[in-house]
């Protein structure tokens, strides 16, 4: 069973999978924030019809996240984003739900530090893959007085 934070996360744990819509109003702001008015992302694009940004998956990506970990790091606790990769599969398409699925893939301890390696999946309607992440968080350090 998941715990409600990021520092509870054991490796193999799976979410429970988020639906999000993508609407072109979502994409407008998108657009403004990242400075990006590509006419693919405003009109047409050779896909068929107005696409979204790549880089939106990062926000459907941190919205499952926040799902499966509704209290972050918890009370008085912080973890870094310390990497994030992502591989793109597919176009995401304007008025298009989109199905995000993660888990947890692996916590490990290196240089007497905590990690977790948090994989996500994004699948259009049509249940082709879109994106791939994944996320490494530092979650504590360790001194090596402490170790067993």
């Amino acid at each position: 069973m998941l715990g409600s934070t990021i520092l509870e996360a054991e490796a193999g744990e799976e979410w429970i999978p988020q639906e999000m819509a993508i609407s072109p109003s979502r994409i407008e702001r998108w657009g403004d924030a990242a400075d990006d008015h590509h006419p693919w992302y405003t009109e047409d694009s050779p896909w068929g019809g107005r696409i979204a940004h790549p880089t939106i998956i990062y926000m459907l990506h941190a919205y499952a996240r926040g799902k499966a970990y509704p209290e972050g790091a918890g009370p008085g606790n912080a973890i870094l984003h310390y990497v994030y990769d992502a591989e793109y599969h597919n176009v995401l398409r304007a008025g298009e739900k989109v199905t995000i699925k993660g888990r947890c893939a692996a916590r490990y301890l290196k240089r007497d530090r905590d990690y977790v390696d948090l994989e996500t999946e994004s699948y259009g309607e049509d249940g082709r893959l879109i994106a791939r992440s994944v996320m490494t968080f530092l979650l504590s350090y360790r001194r090596k007085e402490n170790q067993p």
